[in-house]
């Protein structure tokens, strides 16, 4: 606990109390449409108020800070384990983009990089923890539910820092991918 307070306060971490609604039209002709981006405030005791705001089929991306894996793993339930459940209740049929953030804070000043590609062997036990989380969660829903559309290959690391939009890597989906 001594350890997850003094992250705390490192990182200024405080979940947001709000929810952010943003869109913008994105295509072209008869391609066209809008793109709805909600934020939702991050509190645990928020959790019940934002089922109602979950909507099957639509995309989600789960992020989680790039914090020591002892503390990862103390806090799962926090970062990733009720959030999945809510999902799997409200939009059974929604998929997940897993996100590592803050991944640049493990690195020394003088050498953050803020690709991609740096930053998930910085952060590669945080990594690592996460998609195995998100591999135990999807092993214990029953057969005969539907499982949540996990997208691990589409997993991306980003930092935190200003202007962190620079380790943002956009993969695009083969023919082949699930949708």
């Amino acid at each position: 606990l001594k350890q997850l307070e003094q992250h705390t306060r490192d990182l200024s971490y405080s979940p947001s109390d709000h929810i952010s609604v943003s869109s913008a039209l994105i295509g072209e002709g008869d391609s066209q449409g809008i793109l709805t981006v909600w934020d939702m405030p991050g509190g645990k005791h928020y959790g019940p108020v934002l089922q109602p705001y979950l909507c099957d089929g639509s995309v989600y991306l789960l992020v989680v800070p790039a914090l020591d894996v002892t503390i990862l793993k103390t806090m799962y339930e926090l970062y990733v384990g009720r959030w999945l459940s809510a999902l799997r209740l409200g939009a059974p049929n929604a998929t997940v983009i897993p996100v590592m953030t803050k991944g640049d804070l493990l690195m020394t000043a003088e050498r953050r990089d803020r690709s991609s590609a740096v930053l998930e062997p910085a952060c590669a036990a945080q990594v690592e923890w996460f998609k195995s989380r998100l591999e135990q969660f999807q092993a214990s829903v029953p057969e005969h539910m539907t499982k949540l559309k996990i997208r691990i290959d589409l997993f991306s690391c980003v930092c935190s820092a200003v202007g962190g939009e620079a380790s943002v890597e956009v993969r695009t989906m083969r023919a082949t991918d699930d949708a």
